[in-house]
């Protein structure tokens, strides 16, 4: 649909409330425009120039805005739903409250930009770059960020229940009362990463680097709690002896993060970080079970006899045994 007749397109244009829906705005230039409340539904503006463009409260729903220059731009409270941004640079941008849920945002540009509050559910944003951006409480439910980078980024109270977060960047970013609960967080950079408080109940942390992070209140506080009484060491097919050593086996060989190849030696293996949860298989520390699960679970696998303290032992299930900080190898290979 061509621009509506009588709507003068050119930057610092007064077009507030104007309905453009459908409207083709391929490269236009509306950099420092008035568009706020304008129904740009379905618009194409693909590669237009919207930096410092006031849009706040604009009907975007659907809009082709892919490769867009929008930095600086206003677009707090905008209606985004299922638009397409990728490649849009959107940097210092402010979004704030704005509805972007199942928008495609693949490799935009949105470091710097105030995201707070919004509604980012079921959005693609697959390898952006949300560097030091503002997202606290925002609903970030189901989002696919698989590669994004959300270094320094302030996620504090967000929603990234269900959320796709594997080999993303989040190095030094705050998550303070985040919800990741069932969040898949796979091979995440979270060094140095502020997670006090934050729900990680459920969560895959497998292979994920916490090193250096706050984990105070959460499953993987070092001060939490380990579920090791008799009994649960027991229920989940371990043996605790007199002394306080749990024993147990374990396959000879990682075979699911890493590639430690556990041999007897007089040093322990040692876990980076230790959780507590129970709902999950894929949490940080060294995990060993019984004989007859690893012979059931993992047939045919060389194991090794192992033990490790109670006191640093964390009881999970009947199939997964045990994830303890430290373990000692202490019998070789069958």
């Amino acid at each position: 649909m061509p621009t509506p007749e009588n709507t003068k397109i050119h930057p610092f244009a007064d077009l507030r409330y104007t309905n453009m829906s459908g409207a083709d705005l391929r490269r236009a230039n509306l950099s420092n425009a008035n568009l706020s409340g304008a129904n740009m539904s379905g618009a194409n503006m693909s590669g237009a120039y919207l930096r410092y463009t006031n849009m706040s409260g604009a009907d975007l729903r659907r809009a082709n805005l892919s490769n867009a220059d929008l930095r600086g731009a206003d677009l707090s409270g905008a209606y985004l739903s299922g638009a397409y941004l990728s490649g849009a640079d959107l940097s210092g941008a402010d979004l704030s409250g704005a509805n972007l849920s199942g928008a495609y945002l693949r490799y935009t540009n949105m470091s710097g930009a105030d995201l707070r509050y919004t509604n980012m559910s079921g959005a693609d944003l697959r390898g952006a770059d949300l560097s030091r951006a503002n997202l606290s409480n925002a609903d970030l439910r189901g989002a696919y960020l698989n590669g994004a980078y959300l270094n320094g980024a302030d996620l504090s109270g967000a929603d990234l229940h269900g959320a796709y977060l594997r080999y993303t960047n989040m190095s030094g970013a705050y998550l303070s009362r985040a919800n990741l609960r069932r969040a898949n967080l796979s091979n995440a950079d979270l060094r140095g990463a502020y997670l006090n408080g934050a729900d990680l109940n459920g969560a895959d942390l497998s292979g994920a680097d916490p090193s250096g992070a706050d984990l105070s209140g959460t499953v993987l506080d070092p001060l939490a709690t380990p579920r090791n009484d008799a009994a649960a060491i027991a229920a989940v097919g371990l043996e605790l002896d007199a002394d306080g050593w749990v024993w147990g086996w374990r396959s000879a060989h990682s075979l699911h993060v890493g590639t430690t190849d556990y041999v007897p030696r007089d040093e322990p293996y040692e876990a980076p970080a230790l959780s507590v949860c129970t709902e999950t298989k894929c949490h940080p520390g060294i995990y060993f079970a019984s004989c007859a699960a690893l012979e059931r679970f993992y047939p045919g696998y060389p194991i090794v006899r192992c033990r490790a303290r109670v006191e640093e032992t964390h009881a999970v299930s009947r199939e997964k045994g045990a994830r303890t900080r430290r373990l000692w190898v202490v019998g070789g290979a069958l």
